[in-house]
């Protein structure tokens, strides 16, 4: 996935995942790569499981959803 996106588009879609928004990661995911919905979902899903090996979940917030850590959703600084 790497490959595929700047490092610019792959904080967009980290920061997307990191929020809970997969699906808008999927869709922006699919207008950077042109790739369709399945590949493009495979690979949002591939670097969610990614993301969350390196960095576990904190917690849930209200609407269950997973959280991070906050530092991620500023867009300032980007996963390791």
């Amino acid at each position: 996935m790497a490959n595929e996106l700047t490092p610019e588009k792959l904080t967009t879609v980290s920061n997307a995942v990191y929020s809970g928004n997969k699906i808008e990661a999927i869709k922006f995911y699919r207008t950077a790569t042109g790739k369709d919905l399945k590949d493009s979902k495979d690979a949002v899903e591939k670097l969610a499981a990614e993301l969350e090996a390196r960095n576990p979940p904190c917690s849930q917030d209200s609407e269950g959803r997973v959280v991070y850590g906050r530092r991620w959703y500023s867009g300032a600084r980007s996963p390791r």
